[in-house]
């Protein structure tokens, strides 16, 4: 039996831990209650997964020369809008450089949604 908070004091943060045989069990943290062992619930595979589009989470943006080489690579910014400020400035930096000018530059955002190819062991004939 799964509950929605612990029967002992009430707290509704209860943590799932596995155990042998493929098993869930409740723990609470604030009285030390275990709950025994259960059927985990069947719950459906996503193939769809947000991950973090660069190194660090947040947007960040290149900035490109008339040649399309990298000039500038930002830091991660938490907002767009204070990367697209940030952008703006840095190209109209880079451009008073010889030789540089008409710069682009590409904003990443912070995630992406990627879809994933489900499998499972083929059924011998």
């Amino acid at each position: 039996m799964k509950y929605k908070e612990c029967p002992e004091c009430g707290e509704p943060h209860l943590a799932d831990e596995w155990q042998r045989g493929r098993k869930l069990r409740q723990r609470c943290h604030e009285c030390g209650w275990v709950g025994e062992p259960r059927t985990p619930e069947k719950q459906r595979v996503s193939k769809v997964k947000t991950i973090c589009a660069s190194q660090f989470s947040g947007y960040c943006y290149e900035v490109f020369d008339q040649y399309g080489h990298a000039i500038t690579s930002s830091r991660s910014y938490g907002r767009r809008d204070e990367a697209l400020k940030a952008m703006f400035d840095d190209i109209e930096r880079d451009e008073r450089m010889p030789n540089v000018a008409p710069c682009r530059a590409v904003l990443w955002p912070a995630t992406v949604k990627v879809r994933g190819q489900l499998f499972s062991r083929r059924k011998k004939k």
